[in-house]
């Protein structure tokens, strides 16, 4: 018997959702990591067939907690399986208060096609509770980081107006943004231009100013910022010094 158990549990689980991609992270931004395991000896199997099978993963009713999983079935797996609302948001978007449990668990299973000649026994996480946040994925972040997308920062609303002139310039994440204030400040406001007003351009710098890389502060980060500017500038300066120079020497 071969088992397929997922090693990483929690209470409370991030599920972050956009119409690109599905992210799910355990507590705290964890990884949920996955592992399969032989049921007869304990260990881990990493070099077998069974070990790279493509997993399936649904989302469960929070009481499926079966109390003797070795007499567990795939059927009784499949009819706790929780399918989405017509006319709702994905299942890990959408709140879980509907079903009677008021949880959720995610669950794993072998897709169909792969290791059909043996029983690999489903996993499944602790039940979790989704939580219903309206605008959640909308959200400004505070500090914004280096790489978010320049909407999450103040009075840059997503796919409107002053979004779309940013990214036309070609000011995706905040990381363009600040170099182009600690370079080219006036380029960046003419982007922007008129609509914004200045009471709206010092409360977007006063919240980008904020910005931290993952070991710096924001402070730090523009600081350097203004260095690789400088430095790039002095580089340039020096170039043009040396081509006049050889201008001179060929007259």
């Amino acid at each position: 018997m071969v088992e397929a158990c997922n090693c990483f549990s929690s209470q409370d689980f991030l599920c972050q959702y956009s119409q690109e991609e599905e992210l799910i992270e355990g507590e705290q931004g964890a990884s949920i990591h996955v592992v399969l395991i032989d049921a007869n000896t304990g260990h881990v199997i990493t070099s077998e067939p069974e070990s790279s099978a493509k997993l399936d993963i649904v989302v469960l009713e929070g009481d499926f907690n079966n109390a003797d999983d070795e007499d567990s079935t795939g059927e009784e797996f499949e009819n706790h399986v929780v399918k989405e609302r017509e006319g709702k948001r994905p299942l890990l978007t959408d709140n879980s208060s509907w079903i009677r449990s008021r949880k959720f668990r995610l669950g794993l299973k072998i897709s169909s096609g792969y290791c059909d000649a043996i029983r690999i026994r489903e996993g499944k996480t602790e039940a979790f509770t989704v939580k219903d946040h309206e605008g959640e994925f909308y959200k400004k972040h505070y500090p914004p980081s280096l790489k978010d997308e320049v909407w999450r920062l103040e009075k840059i609303g997503k796919d409107v107006a002053f979004h779309k002139k940013l990214n036309k310039a070609g000011i995706h994440i905040v990381e363009h943004f600040l170099h182009l204030l600690v370079r080219h400040q006036q380029r960046l406001r003419n982007i922007l231009g008129s609509g914004m007003p200045n009471k709206m351009w010092d409360i977007l710098i006063e919240h980008v100013k904020t910005c931290r890389s993952r070991s710096t502060s924001g402070k730090a980060v523009v600081g350097w910022l203004k260095i690789k500017a400088a430095m790039r500038w002095g580089i340039f300066i020096r170039k043009k010094a040396a081509e006049r120079r050889a201008q001179i020497i060929e007259l």
